[in-house]
């Protein structure tokens, strides 16, 4: 083809005022726009799986994978005996059976067990998750700068003594019903 340079500029110019009349669309914020729904779809569902997670751990659906919260309830049937807050007073009791009353139980009476039994109480020692059933109670030790544990207390002669604990094993020496009782209410690891 014999194109003189000035057909040529005169096509090259007409081609470049076609394109400047079809703009190009950028794909860039399309991209971008589509990657934050995404994001935000992904964040929604973790959040929605997240709320559930915390649901279930909290105790509800009767989930019993962590320790119940004082007086909290996974099945009314089988009660876990809470203990009374430290900060009201005691209310008195009246007990028509020749059986001593054991439950519920308080933390400082349970502290004041484990003084008794081992001559000393770890300076911060506190106990959690007070759990009591046919004379045994049940509770998680915390104390700054250590791992936590369980320990169990048994009441006998009129009053609580420790019995074991730590952080596996912790149930030895425990009757069969009772040990089912506190897996059944917080502490599977309760065996």
């Amino acid at each position: 083809m014999n194109r003189s340079p000035e057909a040529f500029k005169q096509i090259l110019t007409e081609l470049a005022d076609r394109a400047d009349a079809h703009p190009v669309m950028d794909r860039v914020p399309a991209v971008r726009r589509r990657a934050r729904r995404n994001a935000r779809r992904r964040a929604g569902a973790l959040t929605a799986v997240l709320a559930v997670l915390i649901v279930l751990a909290a105790g509800v659906g009767g989930f019993s994978g962590l320790p119940l919260l004082r007086g909290q309830v996974s099945d009314p049937a089988h009660k876990l005996a809470p203990g009374p807050n430290p900060t009201s007073p005691t209310p008195q009791r009246t007990n028509t059976s020749t059986a001593p009353v054991s439950c519920p139980v308080s933390e400082a009476t349970l502290l004041a067990a484990l003084q008794n039994q081992t001559g000393h109480l770890p300076k911060g020692l506190s106990l959690s998750h007070i759990g009591c059933f046919k004379g045994y109670a049940i509770a998680t030790t915390a104390q700054p700068a250590a791992d936590s544990e369980v320990q169990v207390y048994r009441y006998a002669s009129g009053s609580w003594h420790y019995l074991t604990g730590g952080s596996a094993d912790f149930c030895n020496g425990v009757p069969a019903a009772v040990r089912k009782h506190f897996r059944s209410h917080g502490y599977p690891g309760c065996l």
